[in-house]
């Protein structure tokens, strides 16, 4: 640097090229204490053959959670979305890596699992992961309660929808799918689709209220706009005119 002192440069790469054209001879300087060796010379005789290749993928950056608890259902969150590590970690604490395409995660320095990275929030789980007698989560999967839905009901499918994907709360909004199947195992498919449908015709998807519905049968009150039901004509049933005085009665 000492050779450049006296130059004025006004851009890093006219720096960075005035120090390259230096370094040739700066790196075939003898060193004082031995002349005949220099910074290309031992270069040469022992540095070079030492050198492994560089890796195959470049270094990547990574972003690290360290400590993190998995929940009972064996999930740990990262971005909004939710990952699974195999059942025997619950409770225990572990360390997420995401790096740009995938999230890795670590219990005592080692990775004990690894999935896609996802942008949008949602639950991702491995079937390895789940305990042997763990078949609920399997039926619980977003994936499978939707494709329950649609064999149920367009309003029922709705409100998995509206849980599923477009609450906030991913953890709660699953649960509550969750519950729409527990309830029609309790009062039926078709039950649980009429009180969808009368709680879409009131605007909620509360999973109270729906419980409320099933439980109250609001839906099956008659409604007070109901239109009076009107009698068929019939020669058996008397009118006004029976009750009528005799001389308001019409004569044939």
């Amino acid at each position: 640097m000492a050779a450049l002192r006296h130059r004025r440069f006004f851009s890093l790469e006219e720096l960075n090229q005035a120090i390259a054209n230096l370094l040739p001879e700066f790196n075939q300087r003898p060193f004082k204490r031995q002349p005949s060796s220099s910074r290309q010379s031992l270069f040469v005789t022992t540095e070079a053959s030492a050198l492994l290749p560089l890796p195959v993928h470049p270094y990547e950056h990574a972003d690290w959670r360290f400590r993190v608890r998995v929940r009972s259902d064996y999930l740990v969150e990262y971005d909004g979305h939710h990952y699974s590590v195999p059942n025997r970690l619950v409770q225990q604490h572990v360390d997420l890596r995401a790096a740009a395409q995938v999230i890795e995660v670590f219990h005592n320095h080692l990775r004990v699992s690894s999935h896609p990275r996802q942008a949008s929030p949602g639950i991702s789980v491995h079937a390895e992961h789940r305990p042997l007698n763990h078949q609920y989560y399997i039926d619980s999967e977003p994936a499978a309660l939707l494709q329950w839905g649609e064999g149920v009901g367009p309003s029922v499918l709705q409100h998995l929808r509206y849980h599923l994907t477009e609450r906030a709360d991913v953890a709660n909004g699953h649960k509550a799918a969750s519950a729409l199947r527990r309830e029609a195992r309790v009062h039926g498919e078709s039950r649980l689709e009429e009180a969808c449908t009368y709680a879409l015709s009131i605007k909620t998807f509360a999973l109270k209220s729906l419980q409320s519905i099933l439980r109250e049968q609001p839906d099956k009150r008659p409604s007070l706009n109901a239109q009076p039901i009107s009698t068929p004509a019939h020669e058996n049933l008397r009118g006004a005119q029976y009750f009528a005085d005799e001389k308001d009665r019409p004569t044939c």
